[in-house]
């Protein structure tokens, strides 16, 4: 029987051990709420795991992902986003052919901000986000968000958004994410590369609208916590409407997205469900890393090389 190709996973996200341990007062101490609310809700258990990357390797190799993109978060403090990019680069320098990291950033009030990225980027980081506006307080049209792109498009760096799907249930830490806002940053930076997270919030069911449709020739979707908000239905589906070059797998580990059956958090679960989806072989590549493969390898030469 011929061995499953590897898997590219290109949203999973880790967080310094002092986070693990206490997420709760760390989160505290550094201002930020809303990933404390999250990551650590005070009457019910979270979805949030912490292992540290030795375990991510290990349940890496479990499930058949060689490489993962370790993706920062939307922080709401500038100076958090420095932290744990240092901690990502660091990680990611241990063991390069496994990692690679993408860099926080904040926006708002933050003059520095495009000389943190570009700090990140000599640091390894390929790639910048996960972003959320809404929670960091920003907005897409801001004067430093389109400094941002033009910065991402010269060196080929894809920039990953966090977007909420559109009629989801109400859960606590949501922030709706307006499609149109994204669909015309899409079409106003066409030389961008964009990562719309979580299946776009199923604004890919959209790309039936011709205009829609070639607003979003630049930007790519993934599967970041697939089975929290789609039956696997939605692995074809989306494929039928964008195309399988337009896919990248990701499982928002360590998040525990089986949370009826995960103690705690792995690969497993989302890579068998991917794997068994009914999607061609070719399907599978490209979106299990051909396409990942396919972005990164055009980044600067001084955020590292493609392997």
């Amino acid at each position: 029987m011929e061995k499953p190709v590897s898997v590219w996973d290109a949203h999973t996200h880790l967080f310094p051990p002092a986070a693990g341990a206490d997420p709760r007062g760390w989160g505290a101490d550094r201002g930020e709420e809303h990933w404390t609310a999250l990551a650590a809700p005070e009457r019910r258990r979270s979805l949030q795991d912490f292992p540290d990357s030795g375990r991510m390797a290990e349940d890496m190799d479990r499930a058949g992902v060689s490489t993962a993109i370790l993706l920062g978060w939307y922080w709401e403090r500038a100076e958090t986003c420095r932290e744990h990019n240092r901690f990502l680069c660091e990680i990611a320098a241990q063991d390069p052919s496994r990692f690679i990291p993408f860099a926080a950033l904040q926006l708002r009030d933050n003059p520095r901000a495009l000389d943190d990225l570009d700090e990140a980027v000599r640091n390894g980081c390929r790639g910048v986000g996960e972003l959320l506006p809404g929670v960091q307080g920003y907005s897409l049209d801001d004067m430093l968000f389109a400094e941002l792109c033009g910065y991402a498009a010269e060196r080929h760096l894809p920039i990953v958004l966090h977007v909420t799907e559109g009629a989801g249930r109400r859960h606590a830490g949501r922030v709706d994410t307006p499609f149109m806002e994204l669909v015309e940053l899409a079409a106003s930076n066409p030389d961008t590369i964009f990562i719309f997270a979580h299946w776009g919030g199923g604004l890919p069911f959209y790309a039936l609208n011709p205009h829609v449709r070639a607003s979003l020739a630049n930007v790519y979707f993934d599967s970041a916590a697939s089975p929290l908000m789609y039956d696997s239905r939605v692995w074809g589906v989306v494929r039928d409407l964008v195309g399988p070059e337009r896919l990248l797998f990701g499982s928002d580990y360590p998040l525990r997205i089986y949370p009826k059956r995960q103690k705690q958090a792995d690969f497993t679960g989302i890579v068998e469900e991917f794997r068994e989806s009914g999607l061609t072989d070719v399907d599978l590549r490209m979106m299990g890393g051909g396409n990942l493969r396919r972005i990164l390898e055009h980044t600067t030469e001084g955020s590292g090389a493609v392997d």
